[in-house]
């Protein structure tokens, strides 16, 4: 996520462009200093492309009151009373699948049923994406969500497990 590092926001896709016919034309030399700048080219291209996706994807679920998904199970606590956090990958939204999947975490209440990794359930979830502190020389939850692929965080409203 270099470009999420550099840029103070990120350039919109219509920009991009011109930098992908550059990429071309330095393709097409001989000379391997040119394929080198067209590599990275194509790899900043690709950065800001899976960047700004992740944005738009993280914008668009959480912006709605509750959204209805299918969720898997894809990682759980071993230990119950130490940590009730639940790792989950979402599938689909509101019938819709989601390309590529986003993962968000949730604690799972110790009245609702247990959960075993894998499992898939229909979850009418609120999303919020995850938010860190504003303090330059600690920890930022935020840029290592965004990294994992995991930038959502859910309250379960209603759950209903799937059959396979």
């Amino acid at each position: 996520m270099l470009p999420l590092l550099v840029l103070p926001q990120l350039p919109e896709q219509w920009q991009l462009w011109p930098l992908l016919l550059v990429v071309c034309l330095l393709l097409h030399t001989r000379r391997p200093f040119c394929r080198y700048l067209a590599c990275l080219g194509l790899g900043f291209a690709w950065a800001v492309f899976n960047a700004g996706s992740l944005i738009g994807q993280m914008e668009r679920l959480s912006r709605g009151p509750e959204v209805t998904a299918v969720v898997q199970v894809s990682s759980i606590a071993l230990n119950p009373a130490a940590s009730k956090q639940t790792l989950m990958r979402i599938e689909r939204i509101d019938g819709h699948w989601l390309a590529p999947a986003l993962m968000f975490t949730t604690l799972w209440a110790p009245e609702q049923q247990r959960l075993c990794a894998g499992q898939r359930w229909q979850l009418k979830l609120r999303l919020r994406p995850a938010h860190g502190k504003l303090n330059e020389g600690g920890f930022d939850s935020q840029r290592w969500a965004i990294a994992q692929r995991q930038p959502l965080t859910g309250l379960v409203r209603q759950a209903r497990r799937r059959r396979a």
